[in-house]
């Protein structure tokens, strides 16, 4: 490897070296430069690297901290609000299902109604079309 030192920082080629230097895979050392802020750079200073070398999850700053707790509320509101969709659906559905049973009941209501109403045609007045 062909590390270069400037100014105290060590300059690497590219991730994969990085990487290498560090003891992680090039696509670690981008996502912990991602996480870290510092994306597209290539120079760090020894205290940087050790940082990079380390668990993030154990670098997790107050602010990250509170990022996730707001980000946890937002989505045990959003759990509340699917919820209470799922509340209106179901009683959507219901009253859907009852108003349908009302109609077929009513249908068949109609449906003897008309039965009591038409008076019974012998056969030839039916086939020929006479009414009484």
């Amino acid at each position: 490897m062909d590390n270069k030192k400037i100014n105290n920082d060590i300059k690497f080629k590219n991730l994969t070296e990085l990487g290498l230097y560090i003891g992680i895979s090039r696509q670690t050392a981008s996502n912990r430069l991602k996480i870290r802020g510092w994306k597209g750079r290539l120079s760090f200073t020894s205290d940087e690297l050790e940082l990079l070398k380390g668990n993030t999850k154990q670098n997790v700053n107050v602010n990250d901290r509170q990022l996730l707790i707001a980000l946890n509320k937002q989505i045990e509101a959003q759990n509340e609000t699917i919820k209470s969709l799922n509340e209106q659906l179901i009683n959507s559905q219901k009253l859907q299902l009852m108003s349908q049973q009302h109609a077929e009941q009513l249908t068949n209501e109609l449906h003897d109604l008309k039965k009591i109403e038409a008076p019974k045609q012998g056969f030839w007045a039916r086939m020929f079309g006479k009414q009484k």
